[in-house]
């Protein structure tokens, strides 16, 4: 896979808004939508590391996993420890109770199933579960789990097609994030099917699936205007909208056409920039501890 600067850049845009909504920034009430962009970035790199390794018959599935809990694991069970730590001398024992409970989903990648049959995200119940946030990572690492797979089979039994098969995987996912929007937000908002669209698009990315643009002005205008949906969705986007379908499109499609023309366009110089990456670098640690330390 050949390293995008940009692309590390582009997750401080992600991160940014998701530390200042949760700080409490009333200007920036649609800053969860960072999670969406981070949902983009995650389908095309994963894309981009499993399709190539699948085309030269060299992917290994257990080195994929092996990889990802490298990256992903540490950290997480770290930020678990210490909150275990803290929460045991501070909560009582009700609260220390149902943080256990969501240690435990949160170590076991399904805190998002367990807030979804807990907790709702935007209420004020949220201020008071420190690990609230690992939802997110629940419906990552499910997808991690499973990709892959339909990858492979894709591969085996119909080669050459992993593009329609993909495309219309999106729309199914898309559609049930919208009829879930609608009748039942909580589960569309935290369970992995209505977020598989997001993933996806990223996917759709990395395989070219986006047409060619030849001109300089032509890439510049279209990372400029994903850039923009992405503010944008930050900006207007609140938590009683029906989400992540349709209003997701704003946040998502912003970062894929940012993926698929920024490497060349004008967006570069921002993502590139060193304090804008810095931030990017650190983006997985700054999601991991900033909720914790706010709650």
């Amino acid at each position: 896979m050949q390293y995008r600067a940009d692309i590390e850049g582009l997750r401080a845009v992600a991160i940014v808004p998701i530390v200042l909504f949760h700080a409490g920034l009333e200007s920036i009430a649609g800053g969860f939508v960072g999670v969406d962009v981070f949902y983009v970035i995650s389908g095309f790199l994963i894309t981009s590391i499993i399709v190539p390794d699948l085309e030269r018959d060299r992917f290994s599935l257990l080195d994929f996993y092996r990889k990802r809990a490298v990256r992903i694991l540490p950290a997480l069970y770290v930020m678990v420890a210490v909150v275990l730590v803290v929460g045991s001398q501070r909560l009582f024992p009700d609260d220390l109770r149902s943080l256990a409970a969501s240690a435990t989903a949160a170590v076991a990648f399904v805190s998002n199933i367990h807030f979804w049959l807990s907790a709702g995200y935007f209420g004020p119940a949220a201020e008071s579960l420190p690990l609230l946030h690992t939802w997110s990572l629940g419906v990552e690492q499910q997808f991690y789990l499973f990709y892959p797979l339909l990858l492979m089979a894709i591969r085996r039994f119909a080669p050459g097609r992993v593009v329609a098969i993909l495309v219309a995987t999106a729309l199914a996912s898309f559609a049930l994030s919208l009829v879930w929007a609608y009748r039942a937000p909580t589960d569309g908002f935290y369970l992995l099917p209505s977020r598989v669209w997001e993933l996806v698009l990223g996917g759709l990315v990395a395989l070219g699936a986006f047409p060619k643009l030849a001109t300089a002005r032509g890439r510049d205008a279209a990372a400029l205007a994903g850039l923009g949906l992405v503010l944008l969705g930050t900006a207007i986007i609140r938590a009683q909208d029906h989400f992540p379908a349709p209003w997701g499109l704003l946040p998502a499609g912003g970062t894929a056409l940012i993926a698929a023309y920024g490497a060349e366009a004008v967006t570069a110089r921002l993502f590139t920039w060193a304090p804008v990456r810095r931030i990017g670098a650190i983006s997985y640690s700054l999601y991991l501890w900033h909720w914790p330390i706010i709650t």
